[in-house]
């Protein structure tokens, strides 16, 4: 007997429905047009019930001018009807000082009743201040629990968002993770990207990258499921 799944679609990724899972993306400036995104670094150490991040952002003023404006940092939940919004924590240094990053609810998709789904951001956010022609670094540092996919959910993903934005030099997503927690090899997404992977870590590397509003996912199978 062949039973059809409800799907639903984020990104242009298809998901079997009972997914849900927190996620996190690549930090983006609002309110100036004179700072882009040199460089984008995110490393994730899977373990059993959470996904551990670090990265590290570049920024460029390329005014002669000093500017202040605001970096978000994306913070999403999938889950279905009457969960909760996202919360994980993060922790921020800018430019060698600690930096507060305050909650700020972006939106709250309700779903509807086909795929009876919530999309919800809430974005972590901070006023920051770049001198005339000043390179300034954001790193970050968050935990989140790995989400469930998959028929009848037996399979753990996590995910980080590529906001659209303007093309940024390099962009470096890692995953690391032992045989103990990931059985076999994960499945990445998005599926046609040259991922390299392998039974300790997958990595890709994109130049002169665009983001489009991509959404990388990791999803794999617990070792002992």
């Amino acid at each position: 007997m062949i039973t059809a799944l409800a799907l639903l679609v984020v990104a242009d990724q298809t998901f079997p429905k009972g997914t849900s899972f927190e996620y996190s993306g690549i930090p983006v400036v609002k309110g100036s047009n004179s700072v882009r995104t040199i460089s984008h670094n995110v490393r994730f150490v899977i373990g059993k019930l959470s996904a551990t991040a670090n990265s590290l952002t570049l920024f460029k003023n390329d005014s002669a001018a000093p500017v202040h404006c605001t970096i978000r940092v994306p913070r999403y939940r999938l889950s279905p009807k009457g969960g909760t919004g996202s919360d994980f924590t993060a922790t921020a240094i800018w430019n060698k000082a600690t930096l507060t990053l305050t909650p700020d609810l972006v939106a709250n998709d309700t779903g509807d009743d086909e795929t009876d789904v919530i999309l919800g951001q809430w974005d972590l956010v901070a006023r920051v201040d770049l001198k005339a022609k000043e390179t300034a670094s954001l790193k970050l540092t968050f935990a989140t629990p790995t989400g469930v996919t998959g028929y009848a959910q037996t399979q753990r993903i996590t995910g980080y968002q590529m906001p659209p934005s303007g093309s940024i030099g390099q962009v470096n997503i890692a995953f690391g993770y032992s045989q103990r927690d990931v059985f076999n090899l994960p499945t990445l997404g998005p599926a046609d990207w040259k991922w390299q992977v392998g039974r300790t870590g997958s990595f890709i590397r994109q130049s002169d990258f665009s983001p489009k509003g991509e959404l990388v996912t990791f999803a794999y199978f617990k070792s002992g499921f």
